[in-house]
């Protein structure tokens, strides 16, 4: 399976307006962001707006999926992309999608990550975080600090051209990128019934 050249050019697309933004457009860095990542990271959540904080962890499950959707090409022939995958586990969308827009043909698949079970793997962390959002976050508060921290502004960003990343990769997969309209969510039903169709 080769990866067409319109998704090459939609990598490219997106890297510059998030190159872009992050250089240009986001607010200042706010003191002490390296110790609130820190806390983040390691489980200390308590003082901190809950929905930061998830959108923060979910940040850490949008990787997994777009390895998922990208599976056909993470061990591919000519240029493999598992290095730019792994490089978004901490970089997201910054490391991924210099790799998407490579010449890319397909390897031999990974067997979790081409498994439907992904879905369901990633799915209960995801709703977790999302029902935590729902019943302790304030969007308002997100927001503000959106308009004027740095980091979650960059993030933000990131979160939304990863979502932008696999609409493109599932539609270059089999025409149904539709099924990823919702972020996250929409992608792991496009896991679970494409790789179950697979299988």
């Amino acid at each position: 399976m080769k990866a067409p050249v319109w998704l090459r050019v939609v990598a490219v697309v997106l890297f510059g307006l998030l190159l872009g933004e992050a250089m240009v457009l986001a607010p200042p860095s706010a003191e002490g962001t390296g110790a609130q990542v820190m806390d983040w990271m390691t489980g200390h959540w308590s003082g901190y707006e809950p929905m930061s904080v998830v959108h923060f962890q979910l940040m850490g499950v949008w990787p997994f999926v777009l390895a998922a959707l990208c599976a056909p090409w993470l061990r591919g022939r000519r240029i493999p992309l598992w290095p730019f995958a792994l490089g978004s586990m901490a970089l997201g969308a910054f490391a991924l999608l210099p790799g998407l827009a490579l010449p890319r043909t397909s390897g031999k698949p990974i067997p979790l990550l081409s498994s439907r079970w992904m879905a369901p793997i990633l799915g209960v962390p995801t709703l977790g975080l999302l029902g935590w959002a729902a019943v302790a976050g304030d969007p308002w508060a997100w927001f503000s600090a959106f308009q004027s921290e740095q980091f979650i502004h960059i993030m933000g960003w990131d979160f939304v051209v990863l979502w932008l990343t696999s609409i493109a990769v599932a539609h270059a997969r089999d025409g149904r990128g539709w099924l990823c309209a919702v972020p996250l969510v929409g992608a792991l039903v496009w896991l679970w019934t494409q790789n179950g169709s697979e299988s």
